[in-house]
């Protein structure tokens, strides 16, 4: 008896204050779930408590929009804000619906929309205001208008220099370099980046490889720049470097020295590569056959080929040896033969003919047959206008034009 009396007490006690409990609970577990970007699993928490349509309150649909932008759906976010900003809640949640209206618009590609947001956030919570100035920067960027990017980039750093995230500074200053290299002031860019590796050394591996694709731009042709500055992002990475950043500033580094024509030092890199990322050795021994091709080692570079060609089934990189075999039949004086090397990749992965028609096209226009590689190129471009292989296609049938 007495049992039952007290879990009938229990229950009236659960009856009278699960309601306002449940509601917090539920809130603070979405929010540990969205901690540990469990995004669907929190929307399904958010919605059991208001409805499966409308939450009723700012904060539930904040935190919805929030998990839809997690999950790529900046539609469904800029809904949730919305309904956010019409209820009104307590603060901070109006702030917060009005950045996350402002971040859809970013994911929606609709940067004056995101722009005119930032700049109502500027008027109401001016204490924010480097926030605020940065994401009007990145939305002019984003409409490429450069030039105002910058003044308002520039106005939120000199803001932020004193503000204890020191984080959020080191990103802006980033952002600076980029903006400066896509406005075309490759120059400042360097000054930049420069002042980034004297900033912040552990992320100098990521500097110096963005200062070697700015020097590509400033000294078309020369290499020393490059190689110095590839040299020493090498010699930055640590063991805390992203794995990516470390494969592509090996890569480049690789594919630097064989455009300055160090054939053996290329080959060196790239062996290390095919050994330290087995799963794009095909690349990398594409790399490798060209080194020896261009050093003049055929057989060796022929050797290569026919590896990639019967090792890494596919048409990716079996297409691309397939086209130096050729293009060293036809050097060779064999084009008719080189031209079977492309039938035989053509056959075996049909799916590639579109850069199977460049490449044959490419092939005859190399050896002077410009009648007959326009046959390809403009078959090439009438099967399949659009794509990479259609961009360098056009290209190339100018020239031949030219010669015609």
């Amino acid at each position: 008896m007495m049992q039952i009396m007290w879990l009938l007490v229990v229950g009236c006690f659960l009856a009278t204050a699960s309601p306002a409990v449940t509601t917090e609970r539920k809130m603070a577990r979405a929010k540990e779930l969205m901690g540990l970007k469990k995004w669907s699993v929190a929307i399904g928490l958010l919605r059991q408590e208001n409805g499966p349509t409308a939450p009723a309150s700012a904060e539930a649909n904040v935190l919805l929009g929030q998990c839809d932008l997690a999950l790529n759906d900046p539609k469904t976010a800029l809904k949730h804000f919305g309904k956010a900003t019409k209820l009104k809640g307590s603060e901070p949640f109006p702030r917060m619906a009005l950045e996350g209206t402002a971040d859809s618009y970013v994911a929606l590609g609709e940067p004056l929309n995101a722009w005119v947001t930032w700049n109502q956030l500027l008027g109401l919570y001016p204490e924010r205001a480097v926030y605020y100035m940065w994401g009007m920067s990145r939305a002019r960027a984003q409409q490429k208008a450069y030039p105002e990017a910058l003044v308002w980039l520039k106005q939120a750093i000199a803001k932020a220099s004193d503000m204890k995230d020191k984080d959020i500074l080191k990103q802006m200053r980033e952002d600076l370099a980029g903006l400066y290299r896509s406005s075309g002031d490759v120059p400042s860019s360097v000054a930049v980046l420069k002042d980034l590796i004297a900033r912040y050394p552990n992320n100098a591996a990521q500097y110096w490889f963005d200062l070697a694709g700015c020097y590509d731009s400033l000294y078309k042709g020369k290499f020393a720049e490059q190689l110095d500055a590839l040299d020493k992002g090498v010699a930055a990475i640590t063991a805390s470097t992203g794995k990516d950043l470390q494969k592509r500033l090996r890569a480049r580094h690789a594919s630097v020295l064989y455009h300055d024509k160090q054939f053996n030092k290329a080959v060196a890199e790239f062996s290390v590569l095919v050994d330290d990322y087995p799963d794009s050795a095909a690349g990398w021994k594409c790399w490798i056959g060209r080194c020896y091709k261009d050093e003049g080692r055929k057989e060796d570079a022929q050797a290569i080929f026919l590896e990639i060609i019967s090792k890494y089934p596919g048409a990716r990189y079996t297409g691309e040896a397939s086209c130096w075999l050729a293009k060293m039949d036809g050097m060779a004086g064999d084009i008719e033969h080189g031209l079977l090397w492309l039938d035989q990749h053509l056959e075996d992965c049909p799916e590639d003919e579109a850069r199977v028609l460049m490449w044959k096209g490419e092939v005859l226009m190399e050896h002077g047959k410009y009648a007959e590689a326009i046959v390809f190129f403009n078959e090439q471009l009438r099967k399949y206008p659009q794509g990479n292989a259609a961009h360098a296609t056009v290209v190339m049938r100018e020239r031949v034009l030219e010669k015609l």
